[in-house]
């Protein structure tokens, strides 16, 4: 398989870290790197070895994959062969002392007349201008120069070095970088240039968020230690078994989303915890975070998210608490339904459920069958991201069964200082479980603007609450349901029809496996729910059937007018129902008076 840079020659004149750091990672991508050593070899052979005669790991880790021949320079014999070697060279990168290459007669000027299409690229402390072009520079110097030691360290404490390689392998990085800009500018104009990076511009470069304090201010940034001045619990904490280097670093993105996922999902060292949440999705970082945070075993799936693997990962790893969206324990319940009696789950203690609604027959099925409790959760990225969990309060324990999951459908109450009001068309909403509105949010990790957005603004009231986009109903304890997304609402002559209870109340008749209910244009009443079904494999329904099913549920101009049975509801990247696809797809849907 050919690489990025086959067919490219580069002659190396580099030495110990900055320079070799950088031609090092063009060899990688497949060029002919040449290192040049003067007679007695590159001074960083010998750099921080112990043993006479063998070359140091600090040059063989950072001079593989190059070839080596030995010139004398400083002879007319090695800079003629020199010279011949550049006329058909494309790249020469050097980081020798200032003035250097000059001295020896080979600085650019001298190399493009031998060569129009050569790229001299040049690595130095400071830059061939300016007040220190003529001080070398090694690592720490540059990191000094920059910055980089003055916030490092203890708040207490004297300014301390970073690690190594800030400098020199951050100098040749943003070298080879320049060098590839080059190679793709030149096949463009057929002339090569010079390139020159300064160790000093390269950490500056590379701490430039860290620097952001001193650019507003103009005064040095404080130090921070192993903390961070941007998240809170960032630091690093001591752990079995006490051992010198015995410690975990524990980051989070506030303190408050990850006490608040602690508190209500109940998450301890003894958990088993799987999240079958894609993780590229802000949604899914909140139980990962609470896992780790209190030592719980995290279990990830991968890319397996079938039923069959999710269901021998449960069984193997003997889980306690998961999570998911409700298409994945569709399919996880319908898999156990085929395999009755073949799995033991009963160390699930919880299984979360966010995203969209949950059917309460899921619930109840997964209960009664199962012996599996599902609880809702309700939450946006916005929130970083959890709102409300659907735990059964105290005064519900020894209610009847149907009470207990008629408030287990519901998305439940908020976490701790989440702050919660409706409001529609005719301001805020009584908190009577009836009166629809679209649900506000306010709290100390809830976003109160987008970035550089100024056209979303509109998503923010004046007093600092969110608009969510859920329409929801709020009972007198403070849990909410979402009844639908604004934009998924029906609004039929006049009134609001929710297509989630409709989903709801139809996913829980025997033969149907899914349903999705969208609106669709009426001649007279504006808008009608559709409803889009997958039945059960071997299963058989009319349309006459399920309206009979949910007429005894909601009043009778909430009916679907029309039922069209699909193979499968289309699903976003994150498992959620795509209903903009089925809007798209029936949007000529013709209805009658």
């Amino acid at each position: 398989m050919s690489r990025a840079l086959d067919g490219i020659r580069v002659l190396d004149l580099t030495q110990y870290e900055a320079g070799p750091s950088c031609t090092q990672m063009l060899a990688w991508l497949g060029a002919e790197v040449v290192k040049i050593e003067p007679p007695d070899g590159e001074p960083g052979r010998t750099a921080l070895s112990d043993k006479r005669g063998e070359d140091a790991w600090f040059f063989l880790l950072l001079n593989s994959c190059k070839k080596a021949v030995t010139l004398n320079l400083k002879s007319p014999r090695g800079r003629a062969m020199f010279e011949e070697l550049a006329k058909s060279a494309d790249v020469v990168v050097e980081n020798l002392g200032p003035g250097s290459m000059e001295r020896l007669g080979l600085g650019y000027e001298a190399l493009k007349k031998l060569n129009p299409r050569i790229i001299a690229a040049s690595v130095k402390g400071f830059g061939s201008t300016g007040p220190y072009a003529d001080y070398k520079s090694f690592e720490w110097i540059a990191q000094a120069m920059a910055g980089a030691m003055s916030m490092t360290g203890s708040p207490d404490g004297p300014p301390t070095k970073a690690i190594g390689g800030l400098a020199d392998t951050g100098a040749g990085l943003h070298t080879a970088i320049g060098i590839l800009a080059a190679i793709i500018q030149r096949n463009a104009t057929g002339v090569g240039q010079q390139i020159e990076v300064a160790q000093q511009d390269a950490v500056v470069n590379l701490l430039r968020i860290h620097l952001r304090e001193s650019y507003a201010t103009g005064k040095p940034g404080p130090r921070q230690g192993n903390r961070s001045a941007a998240a809170a619990p960032s630091n690093i904490y001591r752990c079995r078994p006490f051992g010198p280097n015995d410690y975990v670093f524990i980051h989070c993105a506030t303190q408050e989303m990850w006490k608040s996922m602690v508190t209500v999902m109940g998450i301890s060292e003894t958990d088993v915890v799987l999240p079958v949440v894609p993780m590229f999705h802000a949604n899914a970082w909140g139980m990962p975070f609470a896992a780790v945070m209190n030592g719980a075993k995290m279990v990830m799936p991968g890319p397996h998210l079938d039923p069959a693997s999710l269901v021998d990962l449960f069984q193997r790893e003997r889980v306690t608490i998961t999570g998911g969206v409700p298409t994945i324990w569709m399919a996880v319940m319908q898999y156990l339904d085929a395999h009755p009696g073949e799995f033991d789950l009963s160390s699930i203690q919880a299984m979360y459920v966010g995203g969209s609604a949950v059917p309460q027959s899921m619930i109840e099925a997964f209960q009664r069958k199962f012996g599996l409790r599902i609880i809702q959760a309700w939450g946006m990225t916005e929130m970083s991201p959890l709102g409300t969990t659907g735990h059964l309060p105290s005064w519900l324990l020894d209610a009847p069964e149907e009470t207990r999951f008629g408030f287990r459908a519901k998305q439940g109450r908020p976490a701790p200082f989440v702050e919660i009001r409706g409001r529609n068309e005719d301001g805020i909403i009584p908190w009577d479980n009836q009166t629809m509105g679209e649900l506000e949010v306010r709290g100390p990790w809830i976003a109160s603007a987008y970035y550089n957005r100024d056209d979303c603004a509109d998503r923010f009231t004046d007093d600092g609450w969110f608009k969510t986009g859920d329409i929801v109903t709020i009972d007198g304890d403070a849990t909410i349901q979402i009844q639908d997304r604004s934009k998924d609402l029906i609004k039929s002559g006049g009134e609001w029809i929710s297509s989630v209870a409709l989903e709801c109340a139809l996913m829980g008749h025997p033969a149907v496996a899914e349903a999705a209910v969208i609106p669709v244009m009426h001649p007279k009443w504006a808008e009608r729910p559709l409803a889009a079904v997958v039945l059960k494999p071997g299963a058989d329904a009319s349309p006459a059937d399920l309206r009979g099913f949910l007429a005894p549920q909601f009043p009778k101009f909430w009916l679907p007018d029309a039922f069209e049975f699909i193979d499968a509801i289309p699903r976003t990247s994150a498992g959620k129902f795509k209903k903009s696809e089925l809007r798209e797809r029936f949007k000529d849907y013709q209805l009658t008076e």
